[in-house]
């Protein structure tokens, strides 16, 4: 027994429920107690359900996302009023973006930033399509040639598809990674997750 003058040290690392023991997922100590156990668990099926459901969901948003903003871009240079042009002089710049100079009806000017244009890697001597902004008459914006938004089943198919699947394959990874971890003391202990030791095969 106890008695008031007797001191007791209590070591926090020896507690079941400090998160050092309840995150140390694959330690190869003693087998920790069943409450542990079932917090791990908790746990790896959270960030499992977590990682399955979001990194679909922002593969598909991203690529949403993208495909609407295209659709506006499309929209965009397809209502506003189109030039051609033939590009004199492409100017790149350490830091910044490309410049395009380019030459139509006579006169020669400077199209802005275009991610079109730079996806195209066009060269002197090509032939771009542009429209100019009605808001502000001095900003240009670069679309590229006409058939740049014709379909594309590389861009349009193959990288969507390609997302979506890669993202899928890495949360089963990670899934498989999860999961299987909280059975591994099962294993080689023989006892369940309620602490029962498993019912032993007989032996001839």
């Amino acid at each position: 027994m106890l008695s008031s003058d007797d001191v007791v040290n209590v070591s926090f690392s020896e507690m079941p429920w400090t998160w050092s023991r309840v995150l140390d997922w694959r330690s190869e100590k003693e087998s920790p107690s069943v409450s542990v156990q079932l917090m791990r668990l908790v746990l790896r099926r959270v960030l499992a359900v977590i990682i399955a459901l979001g990194l679909p969901a922002l593969a598909v948003s991203a690529v949403f996302l993208g495909s609407d903003t295209s659709a506006e871009y499309k929209n965009l240079v397809e209502t506003a009023p189109r030039q051609v042009a033939t590009v004199v002089e492409v100017r790149e710049h350490f830091r910044g973006p490309t410049e395009y100079v380019v030459e139509s009806n006579g006169n020669r000017f400077t199209l802005g930033h275009s991610e079109a244009l730079d996806t195209l890697e066009v060269h002197p001597g090509d032939t771009v399509a542009y429209v100019i902004d009605t808001v502000d008459p001095l900003w240009t914006v670069g679309v590229g040639d006409p058939e740049y938004w014709e379909p594309n089943l590389a861009r349009d198919v193959f990288l969507p598809v390609g997302i979506v699947g890669f993202s899928l394959i890495l949360a089963l990874f990670v899934i498989d990674w999860l999961l299987p971890a909280g059975f591994e003391r099962q294993k080689k202990t023989g006892r369940n997750i309620r602490g029962r030791r498993s019912a032993e095969k007989p032996t001839d």
